[in-house]
């Protein structure tokens, strides 16, 4: 763990402030400059910054913490639903015997019932073209 100092002492010990808290990504030492005022960091490693204020610069803002969109509800429900997909497609192609692969392993995604009839096959097929 790294230490941070919390006060600057300037002048020649007459003037504390607050230290900036942030931390290079290089060398990993601490800013030198001081904070602002009821900051925890100097004007240069966004001190002055407000935060979004309106509802669409709030919602700007959540979309772009999210990491390569992996952690949202809808990102994950997407990905599951296209699993699901793919999962049902290499079942078919083993119904039809289309292949000889093996089939793929892990976990499979939610709502996955293995196709193993051909009656199986064309429920599938049915539902996706009426509910698709």
């Amino acid at each position: 763990m790294l230490y941070t100092e919390k006060l600057l002492i300037t002048a020649g010990g007459k003037i504390s402030c607050p230290r900036c808290q942030a931390l290079s990504k290089r060398t990993k030492l601490q800013c030198g400059r001081p904070s602002l005022k009821g900051k925890q960091v100097c004007d240069f490693h966004g001190g002055k910054s407000t935060g979004p204020r309106t509802a669409e610069g709030k919602e700007r803002s959540r979309q772009a913490h999210i990491k390569s969109g992996l952690y949202t509800k809808e990102s994950r429900l997407r990905d599951s639903s296209a699993s699901l997909t793919l999962a049902q497609l290499e079942d078919m192609m083993h119904v039809l015997n289309m292949t000889t692969a093996q089939r793929t392993r892990g976990p499979k995604p939610l709502n996955y019932k293995r196709l193993t009839t051909l009656d199986d096959v064309r429920d599938v097929i049915i539902s996706t073209v009426i509910l698709g």
